[in-house]
């Protein structure tokens, strides 16, 4: 309000206030407000070093980024100030940080001109990591050789050249991607990067079919580096290829050991599942049985509900009794009317109490976090409190990282690690209903299934944009944006609509409806084809020609689609579970077909 006024020397001496505080959320906005308020005084150096030093401490967040952008435009107008090299190189980062590619190549190129030293190193290594991250892998390729060729001393070496590789991965070019992982592996086994090396390495002669030497490279990486934190992937991989050759008795004594050494991992959830396959695949039918109903009581993820998926099967395969309580262990363990959500945040300060009566969200929020930060007496009522009050103001994916914090807390947990249906319904959100129900009800697809999509999509954020430049709660680009806005008759279409919860859920809708009727209703072909495309996952089916879906989605290649798939289904299996309709509809799992 000060500032707002005009009453620069107040205002200064309020924001210096909440700065020495260490303790209070506001400290690294006040700072940033300072250096703006010095601006307005005239102390132009005092500006600088602020700025300056806000982008030291944290080089990666929205105020970092506002620093610079202010402090370069302060200055280009005022030329008795300077930005030294190392100075920019700190800008460039944070432009990195913050995805602003184009912009960090160009300040990058600025701290290296004309000259060959310890900066220009890591310049012209952080260029060749935002080509890298554009896709360009030449331009990328040309850096990292510099790196190699320039300066091999300065600490980026290894770096560089483990970079290469990716890149040579990257434009289809295996064979030289394999030979260079080799020498790799061979010069530089004490790199940090030697244990990510053979991995690699593994896994390029994985595609290229070479299994014998595939789990020869995965097995180096378990014996050499014990403490890479790729041994569970290792193991996994190891396991994958033996049955996929139907080695199925190695297969599950890899998988055992998984299982045996990396119990909390999610590879050992996904190892427990296929050891079931393996002993179903031998005809052992009676221990894959077991193995299933262990994993559908443990709740394991997506794999419970393949689990019992398995179950119902092998029921008219097996002479099984007693069996219906396994399938009937609901995905989510919740409690209803749970003594430990009572009253939750009803314990507050009066400063919150007044904050949130008068509507001043942003304000209680901010004394919620100091409250958090100095003191974790008190946490149940605070974390709630912070959830309401990202709610009124609309930020979502803040609401549910809080809930997700609530829910570690032992004092809710009741028998058997249940959270109450409350806190779970915060974790697993049903936001923009109306928007919702209008737009599913239209084109006939399930409003839980969507919900599921936009969930692992955005975390309900409406503003979030992802590297690639997907917009909004369900990630629509720009391209896509403009050809459904054509066929579902939105005029004057323009990207900023994409923002807008109404229209992005419609354009989501509608899709998922499309893909559903390309791929016979088949939720998990769906969800994998909304993420990494139709046409892909057309090619996929084709090419791969397996018939069993857990071993295609398995099969899939790219990591973000294959997990993607496994987080959606999962995730509508919850939902539907939380919020049950009067004939709700299941996760729909065929076989994949070539459609």
């Amino acid at each position: 309000v000060q500032y707002r006024a005009g009453n620069y020397a107040a205002a200064l001496k309020s924001f210096l206030g909440l700065i020495a505080d260490a303790k209070n959320s506001y400290v690294r906005r006040a700072t940033y407000e300072a250096a703006q308020t010095y601006e307005k005084l005239g102390d132009w150096r005092q500006a600088q070093d602020t700025y300056q030093q806000l982008i030291h401490v944290k080089n990666a967040d929205t105020i970092a980024l506002s620093s610079v952008n202010a402090l370069q435009k302060l200055v280009a107008r005022r030329p008795e100030l300077q930005i030294t090299r190392n100075q920019g190189m700190t800008h460039a980062m944070v432009r990195f940080n913050r995805g602003q590619l184009k912009s960090a190549i160009s300040e990058f190129r600025k701290a290296a001109a004309g000259h060959k030293d310890k900066i220009t190193a890591r310049a012209t290594y952080y260029i060749g990591r935002a080509y890298h991250r554009q896709r360009k892998y030449d331009s990328a390729l040309v850096a990292y050789n510099k790196i190699v060729s320039l300066y091999p001393a300065s600490g980026y070496l290894t770096r560089a050249l483990y970079h290469s590789t990716l890149c040579y991965r990257r434009k289809g070019q295996p064979q030289l991607a394999e030979k260079h992982l080799i020498d790799f592996v061979e010069k530089y086994s004490w790199s940090a990067l030697a244990d990510d090396a053979l991995y690699d390495l593994g896994w390029v002669q994985e595609n290229e079919k070479l299994y014998d030497k595939a789990i020869a490279s995965y097995r180096r990486l378990t014996t050499q580096y014990t403490h890479s934190d790729r041994l569970p992937r290792a193991y996994w991989r190891i396991g994958w290829i033996q049955f996929r050759n139907e080695r199925y008795a190695e297969c599950i004594e890899t998988f055992t050991t998984l299982m045996k050494g990396f119990p909390t991992d999610s590879f050992a959830k996904a190892a427990h599942f296929w050891i079931g396959k393996s002993y179903e695949r031998q005809n052992q039918l009676k221990v894959a049985e077991a193995t299933y109903s262990e994993i559908a009581k443990a709740s394991h993820w997506y794999y419970s509900g393949r689990a019992k998926e398995h179950l119902k099967r092998l029921q008219s395969q097996i002479n099984v009794l007693s069996r219906s309580e396994v399938l009937a262990t609901p995905r989510a363990r919740v409690t209803v009317d749970s003594p430990t959500w009572k009253n939750i945040g009803s314990k507050k300060t009066p400063r919150v109490v007044q904050l949130m009566r008068l509507k001043f969200f942003e304000d209680a929020l901010t004394e919620l976090k100091g409250i958090v930060k100095r003191d974790n007496s008190n946490l149940r009522d605070n974390y709630y409190n912070l959830i309401v009050c990202l709610e009124k103001l609309k930020q979502f994916q803040q609401a549910r990282g809080y809930a997700d914090r609530l829910s570690r807390l032992q004092p809710l947990r009741g028998k058997n690690n249940t959270i109450p249906i409350e806190l779970y319904r915060l974790l697993y959100p049903l936001y923009y209903t109306d928007h919702l129900q209008k737009h599913t009800t239209n084109y006939e697809i399930d409003p839980l299934f969507v919900a599921a999509m936009i969930r692992e999509e955005s975390s309900y954020n409406a503003d979030i944009v992802s590297y690639a430049g997907a917009i909004g709660l369900m990630q629509i680009m720009p391209a896509t944006g403009r050809e459904l806005a054509g066929r579902l008759k939105i005029p004057r279409f323009n990207t900023k609509m994409l923002y807008n919860p109404d229209i992005n859920i419609q354009m989501g809708s509608w899709y998922m409806k499309s893909l559903m009727n390309q791929f016979d209703n088949n939720h998990a072909l769906v969800a994998g084809a909304y993420n990494g495309g139709p046409g892909r996952m057309r090619r996929w089916i084709k090419a791969k020609q397996i018939p069993d879906l857990d071993e295609f989605i398995e099969d899939i290649g790219i990591d973000q689609t294959r997990r993607h798939i496994k987080k959606v289904i999962d995730s509508y299996i919850i939902y539907q579970q939380l919020y049950p309709k009067p004939a709700p509809t299941s996760a729909n799992i065929p076989a994949p077909s070539d459609g």
